[in-house]
């Protein structure tokens, strides 16, 4: 972002005159002309001229540190929300196994249990062509009770006390070289 050095502000009443005057503002090497119009009245134009100012270095790379240190925070926090859903995924898929364990389901019906706890579609988990729309009413039910959500909440606990989360890759303003990617 460039910094704008103002020289001078004028005010002037035809829009004839602007056009006339930011020529020669532009004829004398001002590289900044900014007309308001209306401002302050109606009628009114404001006219400001001046150089544009390059940053200095320690601005540059204080701005491009800032960018960078923005990124890094970005992708930890994306990471860590992603690594709380997959714990969250994986406690609800265990204590799924489990309450079908407690409940005697054993193979397909098991598996059927399981996606209505999970909270898969009916339609897409289609228990009613196999005759097991019950049971998946019957997983859909137990995550549904206070016991249900309770051991949810506690294997994923478990799983976020046990797993190691995965960080994100390093960034660097030197590209992947600089980071030992390749």
């Amino acid at each position: 972002m460039r910094k704008i050095n103002i020289v001078g502000q004028r005010e002037l009443h035809d829009y004839n005159s602007v056009e006339s005057f930011s020529d020669e503002l532009e004829a004398q090497g001002f590289d900044y002309i900014s007309t308001l119009s209306n401002d302050p009245s109606p009628g009114v134009y404001t006219v400001r001229w001046g150089h544009y100012v390059a940053d200095t270095p320690g601005e540059a790379f204080s701005r491009d540190m800032k960018t960078l240190y923005r990124a890094v925070r970005e992708r930890e926090e994306a990471a860590a929300a992603e690594f709380t859903e997959d714990c969250e995924r994986a406690g609800v898929a265990a204590a799924a196994q489990q309450f079908a364990a407690e409940s005697g389901y054993t193979g397909r019906d098991a598996e059927v249990f399981v996606d209505g706890f999970v909270g898969r579609s009916i339609k897409q988990a289609n228990p009613r062509e196999e005759g097991r729309e019950g049971i998946f009413r019957a997983g859909k039910a137990a995550r549904n009770t206070p016991d249900g959500r309770r051991a949810c909440r506690a294997l994923a606990v478990k799983f976020r006390s046990t797993a190691e989360p995965i960080r994100p890759a390093s960034i660097s303003m030197y590209g992947p070289i600089a980071n030992g990617e390749c």
